[in-house]
């Protein structure tokens, strides 16, 4: 599974069988893949931000779904588009 995610959490673009949004209250990306229960320490996950953006993304999981928060080189909470593959 692999996406492209805009920075409003839309999918740009990607293999398909999944849906994406942004939690602005929460700061954080929310991917659900299709028929799948997600556990982040149960796949192999990796998120690359794109330019400009100097940003470090990381995942999580929470109820079945994949999670990603980004962060300025701060540390501090931010917006981002991202890549993503997991498998």
């Amino acid at each position: 599974m692999y996406g492209y995610i805009n920075e409003d959490g839309s999918t740009a673009s990607g293999s398909g069988g999944f849906a994406s949004s942004y939690n602005s209250s929460d700061g954080w990306y929310v991917i659900s893949i299709n028929n799948v229960d997600y556990f982040f320490s149960s796949f192999s996950t990796t998120v690359t931000p794109s330019l400009p953006h100097d940003a470090i993304c990381d995942t999580d999981s929470i109820g079945g779904t994949m999670l990603v928060r980004c962060f300025d080189l701060s540390g501090n909470p931010t917006q981002a588009e991202f890549g993503f593959i997991t498998f």
